[in-house]
């Protein structure tokens, strides 16, 4: 039993003896935190899926940017894994690129996503068919104050920047990979670690409402879509069960709401991942995504009510493990696995943590009791304060946090004895109502909340009052 990179180093079987599985699910979304450098393909330079050998990553001179945007421990880690898989007999063969990295202050948005073909890895072929297979990674939160922000912007807005970048994102690489008509497309599965679960889910639903004509695609004068929620706006995606489970059992009158006017009935691929995308199939969105993987990913504000949701919830495999508190917030519903870690509470949230055997996780009997009082305090606070005063305790914390000038919760740590008193006075210049909103907040959240820096509740809460 070890964790991903003891996977890596020791479990040599091909695709064809051992199946894609979540673990290498997981190995993939970890890889996406890495900053990838100049040599890496851009997202949408090019008209086809752009990528190059992993082991074109292997530049000593590229690791200082590659592996800074966390603790020193974590970033050493992933390189371990970088290498690991590199060297491995079982992902030789594995290339990476249309590599995309936002950090956007203004729009509060911390988003990046890099797409993996494992075509030429021993044995996908034979599981997926000749077009091979495509795994897009979303990276989830990584340790800088817009990224969380970003987070517990999801407690009252959906959709925020990032998932709308996800959606699009995903949608060129389906649209690009689809080939020539007649050809073979390849499979696609979807992930991510974190906040990066939650995107792959996200966009995945938008993939089948655009299969589904179940989504109003409307925008502002800036071009960014406005729905507050995603909602089946079309009967053809509601009219029965069957129809809701499987997106390809198109009606007639529904074949000019198919991606470009696909107008057969098959019945699209299932999970199988022995069942090849047909030609006729392959320009349907969500018909080539065979799985999507979250781990320990965010729900939503509240579960999304729509056809399809529904005919994406099927292939969604969720991970979380024992001591999930990040997996368990805004709970939408999926079904989800518990897996064992060898950390301790809510660091058991790093995916590096995660127990493998025999090439997978580690079954857990269920959540610990810690992480679900975290969980129901956390959502209870969510369904018991009103939208708008999410936001406003929100918006005020991020000032708060951020008035030092450190940009990760890392450099706060370590410069805290200055940051402190900075952060102490920026909560007492707030207004009496707004102290007093998130002072409460503050006092009802969990320690587990805040690993890093267990005294800051009540400092701030004192200086709130």
């Amino acid at each position: 039993m070890g964790n991903i990179v003891d996977y890596v180093r020791t479990d040599f079987r091909t695709f064809a003896e051992h199946p894609f599985s979540a673990v290498d699910s997981l190995v993939l979304s970890e890889l996406s935190y890495i900053r990838l450098p100049l040599v890496v393909p851009v997202f949408g330079a090019a008209r086809s899926i752009d990528t190059i050998a992993l082991t074109g990553l292997l530049r000593a001179e590229d690791f200082p940017m590659m592996f800074a945007a966390d603790s020193q421990q974590v970033n050493s880690t992933r390189l371990d894994l970088l290498v690991a898989v590199a060297e491995s007999p079982r992902f030789r063969g594995l290339r990476v690129g249309e590599y995309i990295q936002r950090d956007d202050a203004d729009r509060e948005q911390q988003f990046a996503a890099m797409t993996f073909d494992l075509g030429d890895c021993t044995g996908i072929r034979g599981s997926f068919g000749p077009g091979g297979l495509l795994y897009v990674a979303f990276r989830g939160t990584d340790g800088t104050l817009l990224g969380w922000k970003e987070d517990f912007n999801m407690a009252f807005r959906c959709p925020v920047p990032s998932q709308e970048s996800a959606a699009k994102y995903l949608s060129s690489i389906l649209d690009r990979s689809a080939g020539v008509p007649g050809g073979d497309a390849p499979a696609v599965m979807v992930g991510g670690h974190s906040k990066g679960g939650n995107m792959a889910v996200y966009a995945s639903v938008r993939m089948a409402a655009r299969d589904l004509d179940a989504m109003q695609w409307l925008a502002d004068e800036s071009g960014e879509s406005q729905l507050p929620m995603i909602e089946a706006t079309s009967m053809a995606g509601r009219r029965t069960p069957d129809k809701q489970l499987r997106i390809g059992s198109a009606d007639p009158g529904d074949a000019g709401n198919i991606s470009r006017g696909v107008q057969d009935n098959q019945n699209l691929p299932t999970d199988s991942t022995t069942q090849h995308v047909q030609p006729a199939q392959r320009n349907r969105y969500a018909a080539r995504i065979r799985r999507v993987f979250s781990h320990d990913g965010p729900g939503f504000p509240k579960r999304l009510e729509s056809a399809a949701f529904d005919a994406v919830a099927s292939r969604v495999d969720k991970t979380v493990p024992q001591s999930s508190v990040v997996g368990m917030l805004m709970d939408d519903g999926l079904p989800h696995r518990v897996i064992e870690a060898d950390a301790v509470g809510i660091m058991q949230h790093l995916g590096m943590s995660w127990q493998v055997q025999d090439g997978e996780f580690v079954a857990a009997p269920g959540l610990s009791a810690t992480a679900m009082f975290a969980g129901s305090t956390v959502n209870a606070w969510m369904l018991g304060i009103d939208p708008a005063d999410r936001r406003k305790v929100i918006d005020e914390l991020y000032v708060i946090f951020s008035t030092p000038g450190y940009r990760s919760f890392g450099e706060l740590a370590e410069h805290w004895t200055t940051a402190l008193p900075v952060i102490i006075d920026a909560a007492r210049k707030t207004d009496r109502e707004t102290r007093r909103l998130v002072a409460g907040v503050l006092a009802e959240l969990p320690a587990t909340a805040w690993r890093n820096l267990p005294q800051v509740p009540q400092l701030v809460i004192d200086s709130l009052r």
